[in-house]
Parts: C-alpha cells; structure tokens; sequence
C-alpha cells in the first residue's frame, strides 16, 4: 500500500512539473496578431481619403511593451547601432515603436516577383499646426502618437495586457494608383532573432 501511494505521489510530482516547466518556457515568449485593414472614406476627382486601421491583438499570457529608447541602454551597441531609429537594418528603418510605411506601386513596373523593398518611398509636404511646411515621406509614420509621453511628445508609453486588442487608426490622403501599407511594432523585449519582439505585416490597396 505505502509503495502504490508513493507512486501516486510520484506521477503526481512528475505532472505538476511538466506543467510547470511548460508553463514558465510558455510565458518566455510572447505572441502578437497585427493586421492592417483599409478603406477609401471619400473620393475627389484623383485624390482620396483613406483610413487606415491597424489592430494590435495581444494573444499570449505576458504584457507587450512598445519599445522606447531607454530599452536599448542595455545593449550600447545596438543603441549605436540603430540611432537614430529603434530598430534599423539594411532592410528596415523604424523611428517609432509603432511604425507605418506607405509605398506606391510604380505603374510601368515589368513581370517580375514582387519586393517590398524595391519600392520607392513617397515624399510629401508636411503641414505642421503652426502651418509651417516642411518635406517629409511616409516612411515613418507613428501610428501610435496619441500615447506619446509630456512635455517632449517624442516617445510612446504604450503596452498591450493579455488578451487585450487595440485598434489605431491613420487618416491618409494619396492619389490614384496602387498602394502598400506596412506596418511594424517593436516591443520593449530585445534579444536573439527567434525571440526579440518585432513584427510586420502588409496590406495591398487599389484606389481608381
């Protein structure tokens, strides 16, 4: 009797750490759905309005924080690295936790595959609310800018909790022609590739 109780017990030990062990490598990681929806608001003669919406879908079990530049202060060399950027390659530049980029699609463009990276960005003229003008692209658009952080409104405090879902949304106005949006988020965790917290996704749009 003494040694089927042990056994029990022992299964027992075996199953509450199994789970335990799963459990803890489970909330190591964390898991995002991010996707881009837009639509065409209203149309004048060749020039649309376009709304822009991107849902943040936190899936996982841990908090997700948009990154900020003190994230980087443990790793000096990436801090160097990427100035002035948060996240910076030779494929991708993001000044912001929450990065949008507008690309057009060339109209003479040949049969080819289709790269992301071979579009040109969009310069445009920026209005500031003081009505100055100054030239800008839509390479670096913060889509999260209504959590930036007083008195400097140069950085977002920003998370996601478990579960949660954010929806934020950019209004746009672009010519005719063909469109790809892309969208990034960068969290505060930065480590190996497998595991440093940065996603992307794109969308296609079409306004005739």
């Amino acid at each position: 009797m003494k040694e089927y109780i042990q056994s029990i017990v022992t299964v027992i030990v075996l199953l509450v750490t199994i789970y335990f062990v799963c459990w803890i490598r489970r909330e190591k990681y964390t898991f995002l759905n991010l996707s881009i929806d837009a639509n065409i608001i209203t149309q004048l003669n060749e020039i649309a309005l376009v709304s822009i919406t991107i849902t943040l879908e936190n899936k996982g079990k841990t908090r997700i924080e948009a990154r900020r530049k003190e994230h980087l202060d443990k790793y000096p060399y990436l801090r160097i690295k990427y100035d002035p950027f948060l996240y910076a390659d030779e494929w991708d530049q993001c000044k912001h936790a929450c990065t949008l980029k507008i690309r057009r699609v060339p109209d003479d463009l040949k049969v080819n595959l289709f790269d992301w990276y071979s579009l040109p960005p969009i310069t445009n003229i920026i209005l500031s609310k003081e009505g100055e003008q100054s030239e800008g692209d839509l390479e670096q658009i913060n889509y999260s800018d209504e959590y930036e952080k007083p008195p400097e409104f140069k950085e977002v405090v920003f998370w996601i909790e478990p579960y949660e879902t954010y929806r934020e949304q950019v209004m746009v106005y672009v010519p005719q022609g063909i469109y790809v949006i892309k969208a990034f988020f960068l969290g505060s965790y930065i480590g190996p590739p497998e595991e440093d917290e940065y996603w992307s996704c794109t969308k296609l749009i079409k306004i005739m």
